[in-house]
């Protein structure tokens, strides 16, 4: 995204910098992949307890419990197409690395503790004395390390993580995010560069007589363009194309027509 947008004031820092395991920009995906696993090891080295038992702090700690069992139906989910399902020969031995895994997650969590959370948010500082740091997890308001940012604001909820989610479309153009289970009875899947890009609230709003082709525009309004191929006019809308964009403009903050007279 940042390349097709040109935002070169944008620079990327992952973990492997902050650890001294990087120390260039630019990293390729393969470097990156295989880079993972180290860093997250020196980063439990340098603030990891190396007493810390996660079966005790799941048995004792109702939130570390919940948290725990979350990780486990997600991971359920996120690696069900990776290598290590591929190379568990059996049911209960995929649910045993699963809740592995989960526990490895706890173990790291224990970074987000009062003490070892101000040795990593000192790292940053540290190497960025003059940054402002922003994060996309909610956090407690008198936090004076970060700024909690959602990436897709709205009012009933903290925006989800993109990697546990999907964003929707409502017909007045408010954005959210969600499941994709909880869309999929809902809304239609709106492709992009043939591939999937959001979801769409499912309304007959949307189905024109016309062949046109409708852009979401974040913050609110829509775009519609004429991809019938032929030079039409707003005139030439049929009455039911018609009632639609009117119901639309009602809708929408705004909505533009593009490719017509």
């Amino acid at each position: 995204m940042v390349e097709e947008r040109g935002y070169h004031c944008i620079d990327f820092v992952r973990i492997m910098n902050l650890v001294g395991l990087h120390h260039e920009a630019v990293i390729t995906k393969e470097r990156f992949t295989s880079l993972l696993e180290p860093s997250r090891r020196e980063l439990m080295a340098k603030y990891g307890d190396p007493n810390f038992d996660a079966n005790a702090c799941i048995r004792n700690d109702p939130d570390y419990k919940m948290t725990y069992n979350g990780y486990a139906k997600f991971l359920k989910k996120d690696l069900a197409y990776s290598h290590m399902k591929g190379e568990a020969t059996s049911g209960k031995k995929w649910k045993a690395k699963v809740h592995e895994t989960a526990k490895a997650m706890i173990a790291r969590g224990v970074l987000l503790t009062p003490r070892v959370n101000k040795a990593f948010a000192a790292l940053i500082l540290e190497t960025y004395p003059e940054s402002v740091r922003l994060s996309i997890h909610p956090s407690n308001p008198k936090n004076v390390t970060k700024i909690s940012m959602p990436l897709i604001p709205q009012p009933n909820s903290f925006s989800m993580t993109p990697w546990h989610c999907a964003v929707a479309v409502d017909t007045h153009g408010n954005f959210r995010t969600a499941h994709v289970g909880e869309l999929r009875q809902t809304h239609d899947v709106v492709l992009k560069d043939g591939h999937p890009y959001l979801f769409r609230e499912r309304s007959p709003l949307y189905s024109w007589i016309t062949k046109v082709e409708f852009q979401h525009l974040y913050g609110g309004g829509l775009i519609i363009r004429n991809a019938s191929g032929a030079n039409l006019s707003r005139e030439s809308l049929s009455d039911s194309d018609k009632e639609k964009l009117a119901t639309l403009k009602a809708l929408q903050r705004k909505v533009m027509l593009m490719g017509f007279d």
